[in-house]
Order: structure tokens, then sequence, then C-alpha cells
């Protein structure tokens, strides 16, 4: 097992182990056994010298795998993270190619990126390091805003979606700020996303959404109650289709008029979830539906349409739509490679972005703090309930949307 000389009185840690044939080995490494810059008893003195002797290990661990001539699947992953690492925390003078390589299977190692997406990265970084060879970019200090531009502008000009662009601008990014801090250049500047391309769905205008809701009870019958609840959920708190249609009794708190908005696209790896005020539409709907209904905290609000496929709410819809007379047909919007997808159930939370920005409603998203945990929620949860004046200010902000009466008729008894 390979280790570092304990005691050693000079200046670099020095690493001894086994080769393969058992005869051991030792030598110094280039690895400094003190903290360059500080002192003991400097405040982080004794937590970057223990980095310093955990990067001296990583080394003696790895030459000694490389002694033994074969490695476990973990150990392989775990040395050439390692030796990516090195590279980063190495010299700035290397090339291009050999940072950007490094960085790429580093991140890809650490944060466990599938196959796929990382086929998606190893081909946006040939991209990038062809841009970077055409300007002839000795050292990582070579590379300029231009080049990141220059991949970004190509992939606009190809039949790429806004959504595949947006996320290789992500990367890129990440890349930037990684060069940012050995050289000191600013790359990601030029990286702006740009809002014409943002969006592959068209918004419904006040106009349309308002018809719908008249053809709604022709087209739907019986089940008009919930489909009017379902599309005002959506409507006014910016919940995609599946994330509205899962909305749950105890989700809604109607003593502080606020709704539980929940994001199925997160949840995986993130339970998601905020308190927002409710639209006055929104909540005057709710009010009366409950009033007429009655449901256990478990229960969805929209019982049959949560137990309906999600192809049969979406087929229905489109009979919504047609009924409505609304145009269905893809537009191609200005400077577009592809056109925007038609005009269907998602374009409601698309509708709903749009009267959010309007309103000023989503100006003070980046203050929210209760979005990721239930203890983060939990601890923040003055935000939403306990400050009376903060609350009051969002339902203002959300109440400057436009307003969508839709009276509640309750169910015939029989």
């Amino acid at each position: 097992m390979a280790s570092l000389r304990k005691n050693h009185k000079g200046r670099f840690h020095i690493i001894r182990g086994r080769l393969v044939n058992g005869s051991p080995f030792e030598y110094a490494t280039d690895i400094p056994q003190e903290p360059p810059g500080l002192s003991p008893g400097d405040p982080g003195y004794a937590a970057a010298k223990a980095e310093l002797a955990r990067v001296a290990q990583e080394e003696a661990d790895d030459v000694e795998a490389r002694a033994r001539g074969r490695m476990e699947e973990e150990e392989h992953e775990a040395r050439a993270k390692f030796r990516a690492r090195k590279i980063l925390r190495g010299s700035t003078e290397i090339p291009p190619s050999v940072f950007v390589v490094s960085w790429l299977w580093e991140h890809v190692i650490r944060n466990r990126i599938n196959w796929t997406k990382t086929l998606f990265l190893c081909s946006l970084m040939n991209r990038l390091l062809v841009a970077v060879a055409k300007s002839r970019c000795k050292t990582i200090h070579d590379i300029r805003p231009t080049n990141f531009d220059a991949v970004v502008l190509q992939m606009r000009i190809e039949s790429y979606s806004p959504g595949v662009v947006n996320n290789a601008i992500d990367y890129l990014n990440a890349l930037a700020r990684e060069i940012q801090k050995k050289t000191g250049n600013n790359l990601s500047g030029g990286l702006a996303k740009e809002a014409t391309d943002y969006d592959e769905r068209l918004p419904f205008t006040t106009d349309e959404i308002r018809q719908i809701f008249d053809q709604l009870p022709a087209v739907v019958g019986a089940h008009a109650a919930e489909w009017n609840l379902f599309i005002l959920t959506m409507l006014y708190t910016e919940m995609r289709p599946s994330s509205a249609i899962m909305v749950r009794s105890k989700d809604i708190r109607l003593e502080e008029g606020v709704i539980r908005v929940i994001s199925t696209k997160t949840q995986n790896f993130r339970n998601k979830h905020k308190w927002k005020p409710m639209h006055r539409c929104l909540l005057s709907y709710v009010k009366a539906y409950l009033e007429d209904v009655s449901l256990v905290p478990d229960d969805f609000l929209c019982k049959h349409l949560a137990n309906m496929p999600g192809g049969s709410i979406a087929n229905t819809f489109t009979e919504v739509l047609r009924a409505a007379k609304i145009d269905q047909r893809r537009n191609k919007g200005e400077n577009r490679i592809n056109a925007f997808a038609p005009k269907s159930l998602y374009s409601v939370k698309h509708t709903s972005c749009v009267w959010l920005d309007a309103a000023g409603a989503r100006d003070d998203e980046a203050e929210e703090h209760c979005d990721s945990t239930e203890q983060a929620q939990e601890h923040y949860r003055h935000l939403a309930f306990e400050d009376a004046k903060l609350l009051e200010i969002r339902r203002r902000k959300i109440n400057r949307m436009p307003a969508v009466d839709v009276v509640y008729l309750p169910k015939m008894k029989k």
C-alpha cells in the first residue's frame, strides 16, 4: 500500500510503495509539505496542509497502481480523475487541447454524466478545439471569448434546437470559469443566451385563453370543472402540465391563499417546490371547488385527469383548440432555423411565463430560498407566511396578471 514518509524534514512530500515484483520504491514529489504563504497558526493553515498531504497520497496511489499494470474500474476512474485534476492544477502554459480534455474527463467522472450526455460533451469540446486551432492558440492564455462565440454561432446556424444550444452554453460557461481561474481572462462575457431563440413553443394570447375556457364545457362535458382548475393552475403558477395535474388537496392553504408550486422536471434529483400566493381568479375558483367537492389531504384536486394517460389529455386539449378555432400551425419566427412547435397544452405554461414576466412577478425569483429541501423550506418558511408584508407584495405582483374569471358551476346533486 502506497504511503507518505512520516516525519520527513525536507520541503516536498516523499512517497513510498511497492512495485509489482514486490520491490520498494521511494522518491520525492513536487508537492510541498508546507502550504505556500501560510505559517502555523494562520487561519486555514491546517486545512491547506491536509489538502497537500491528500494530493501527495493520491499521487502515491497512482504511481503504485500504474506499476501493477492493471486496475479495477473504480480505481481506474479515481486515477484518471486524479491525473485530470493534476493537469488542471498545473502550469497554465499547457496546450488548450490538453486542458480542455482534462477538464472534460474530470467533469464527466465527478458528475457521473451518462453516456449520451458524454457524447454530446465530446462533440461540443471537439468543436471548441477546432475553433481554438484555427486561431492558433498555443496555450490556454491565448483563448479568447471569440473562440467560444464561434462555437455557439455555428450551432445556432445549424439544425440544433434552442434547448441544445443553451445546454452547450452552460457547459462552455463552466469551462470558461475554469480557464478564468487559471489565466484571469474573462471568457464567458460573450456567451449570453438570446431570448428570441430560447423558447420552442408559442404562448397563447389573452383572447385565445378566454376562447379556450369558453369551449371547454362543450368538449369535455361533465369534467369541465376539473379542466378549468387544471388550466387555471398552470396559467397562474407557471407549472408544467405534468406538475399541475399532480397537485393535491394538501398543496392548497386557503387561509394564507397560497399553493405549493412543484416541479416534476427536477424531482429525480431535487424535490423542488415553493409556496406562492394564488392569483385572485385561481383562489376564488379553488374556494368554490373545494366547497363543493369533498377531498382528503392526499387526494388529487383533479381526480379524473390525474388518472388519465398523458396522450389522452393532450388529444382532448387539441380538440378544445379546434373548437376554439385557434391557429395551431407552426410559426417560423425571425432568425430561426427551426419553426416553433405548434400551440399545445404545454403552451399554457409558456403563456404563464409571459404573463408573470410582464407583471414583474418573477423579479424576486433569485431571492427564493425554499426551493430545494424540506429543511431549507422549513428554515425559510417565514419568507412565505410569517412576513405578511412580503406575502402581500408578491400577491400584488401576481394579481397584475390578466384576469380570466371562470365561474364554477356546482355539480348537480343526485
